[in-house]
């Protein structure tokens, strides 16, 4: 059980998959070059992160329309 409290599977969906050489399939995130350049550092954890997101979203759930696929 991860940070929003239940397991959930992992659904996916065909309609929305990138179409093959569309563009870049993984994108990996690194910021090391921003702490280099600029001395940008994280002011706080990943986790801690991801648990303010999904508290903001649960408090402005109404905001979305979580059902609906947009491109």
């Amino acid at each position: 059980m991860g940070l929003i409290g239940r397991d959930l599977p992992i659904v996916s969906e065909d309609q929305r998959k990138r179409p093959a050489n569309s563009e870049v399939m993984r994108l990996w995130a690194d910021n090391r070059k921003a702490a280099q350049l600029i001395g940008w550092r994280p002011q706080v954890s990943l986790d801690e992160g991801l648990a303010r997101t999904i508290a903001w979203m649960r408090e402005n759930l109404a905001r979305y329309r979580p059902g609906v696929y947009e491109v």
